[in-house]
């Protein structure tokens, strides 16, 4: 389990009153998760989302679902906290917040949590490519946050060295930030790698000595942390649980079992059924070496009630194994056979709920989407009625935007691009720069998804042009699937790499949410101003290298 999204902290400066005190509810909401209080923290975000809805306040409405979605994480409301996930990163990607990768990447934690680690580890991968799409929002806490969620789906899927290098690399950061309680999680985590790993040894009879002397020297080191700087009920219940397992696995039983039975009591106190039905399996599966069959089914019935009341799918497959062997071994054939049975069809069962979850979340994102079109086109016609009484000035300034507008992407049209060019200085202003954009193999996205999908992908890559500039840079179509970005204050050793950014912006924005098995990419010819240029002559200059990248594969930048 990683829990480094318990010490998610609320770093914004709103001046106005409603916001003050949303954000006050929210900070609030982030402490008390912190410290293992989640029912109240669950209140205080609720407060906080009904007053940001209230105010109509984007931005912060999609904090307050982020922060509720991280604590119904834990209740567990799975299904509630994607959906809340799911508005809130919809809001920052439009806002191009700097919260959308923790957003994103607390949606693969509760994939996780419902089983579908492969796309769990899809949305980490895609978190982690956000902050190499936008430097300008690097943020090396929410960068290691992602790697130990990154952690978390590499342990299920037996990439254990990838695991145990995510979460050494999301450590570093949380040492020199002082944040001990995710620490003490992460090296709980490695226990955990090295557990499984030390698994798979011991049933290949490979040696396993070093990874037990590592595991147990990881689970002094954080518990000395925990006691020392931290003092957290949660970190003591999860340190238990994985002595527990260390113990079982080396056949320490009597030394297993009171740690695991700690375990247990402490999540119970905290009202945590994953945590419950962690330690109840694991309790289950001493007993049941240990000889003691009546007892483990005991344990493994109570952790039964748990995963089905609460819905815990990730857990069941283990417990049906582990209720079929403890039948088997007490002599009730009947009933290990008719678990055995739902053990082999729990696969094919286990596919269709998963694809029936993301049908599920597919549906609950596009109706959100819906309601937002509705609501913006709402906000648009009373926009339009407040505005009738300047309905003459308004025609004419529509008149003059639509002859220097494109019509279908809203940059500046040629027309608009040649009168602007007629109002430049001359000679050209050091430090000018121009750049010729073509949208690579335009023809075929076309003919494939057809005209619609392409008049999408003109506007869509107008967009990241444009808010891929700063102000007083110019993006102006010039025709067909072509695009020219002025830069006017830009050294020519900058530019290289201004245009590989936005380059970048475009490869890494989400084609596929536009249409399944949509890939877009551009091509980029820049040249920069030098003495005696002219603007003709650098766009030349630059079409020519675009025609250059064009011939050398496409989707690259080429500037000298």
């Amino acid at each position: 389990m990683f829990c480094g999204e318990r010490e998610a902290q609320v770093n914004v400066s709103p001046q106005d009153p409603t916001s003050q005190h949303v954000m006050g509810l929210l900070q609030e909401a982030a402490d008390l998760m912190r410290q293992d209080r989640l029912p109240e923290g669950i209140e205080r975000a609720q407060e906080a989302l009904s007053l940001a809805e209230s105010a109509r306040a984007d931005v912060l409405t999609a904090l307050a679902q982020f922060q509720l979605a991280d604590l119904y994480r834990y209740i567990p409301r799975s299904l509630d906290a994607f959906q809340l996930l799911t508005q809130a990163v919809s809001t920052f990607r439009r806002a191009n917040h700097p919260r959308l990768p923790r957003a994103i990447a607390v949606q693969g934690l509760i994939l996780g949590d419902l089983g579908d680690h492969t796309a769990a580890l899809d949305l980490y991968r895609e978190a982690l490519s956000y902050f190499t799409a936008f430097p300008e929002h690097a943020d090396r806490t929410q960068e290691a946050f992602c790697y130990g969620a990154l952690g978390v789906a590499c342990t299920h899927l037996g990439e254990f060295d990838q695991a145990e290098a995510a979460y050494l690399r999301a450590m570093t950061v949380y040492e020199e930030a002082g944040n001990w309680v995710t620490v003490c999680h992460l090296w709980n985590n490695i226990v955990i790698v090295r557990t499984r790993a030390l698994a798979r040894d011991q049933a290949h009879g490979l040696p396993t000595g070093h990874l037990i002397e590592q595991a147990e020297a990881y689970l002094h080191r954080a518990e000395d942390l925990n006691a020392r700087l931290v003092q957290s009920a949660f970190v003591t219940a999860v340190l238990c649980n994985s002595w527990g397992d260390l113990y079982a696995l080396t056949g320490a039983y009597d030394l297993a079992v009171p740690q695991i039975q700690q375990a247990l009591t402490i999540y119970r106190g905290l009202q945590l059924p994953r945590g419950e039905v962690d330690a109840l399996t694991n309790l289950g599966e001493v007993e049941l070496k240990q000889g003691q069959v009546e007892e483990a089914i005991g344990s493994f019935l109570q952790a039964q009630e748990l995963v089905a009341h609460h819905e815990l799918r990730d857990h069941e497959r283990k417990l049906v194994e582990l209720q079929a062997q403890a039948y088997e071994a007490s002599g009730q054939f009947e009933q290990a056979l008719a678990y055995q049975k739902r053990l082999h069809t729990m696969t094919f069962d286990l596919q269709q709920r998963e694809t029936q979850k993301k049908l599920q979340r597919l549906a609950v994102q596009a109706e959100i989407e819906r309601v937002q079109r509705e609501a913006q086109q709402v906000r648009q016609q009373n926009e339009a009625l407040s505005a009738q009484n300047h309905a003459l000035q308004e025609k004419s300034q529509t008149l003059d935007r639509l002859a220097h507008q494109d019509a279908l992407t809203g940059l500046a049209n040629r027309r608009a691009f040649e009168e602007w060019e007629a109002g430049l200085p001359t000679p050209l202003r050091p430090n000018f720069a121009l750049a010729v954009v073509d949208i690579d193999h335009f023809k075929r996205v076309n003919d494939t998804f057809s005209h619609a999908v392409g008049d999408d992908v003109l506007k869509q890559v107008a967009g990241l042009l444009r808010s891929g500039v700063r102000e007083g840079d110019l993006v102006a179509r010039f025709g067909g699937e072509e695009f020219v970005v002025v830069f006017q204050d830009l050294a020519s050793s900058g530019l290289e790499e201004r245009a590989e950014q936005l380059r970048a912006r475009v490869e890494a924005h989400l084609w596929r949410e536009m249409h399944a098995g949509l890939q877009v990419t551009i091509s980029v010819g820049v040249a920069a101003a030098y003495e005696g240029a002219t603007v003709q002559a650098l766009f030349e200059q630059a079409d020519g290298r675009l025609y250059v990248a064009k011939r050398g594969g496409r989707n690259r930048v080429v500037w000298n």
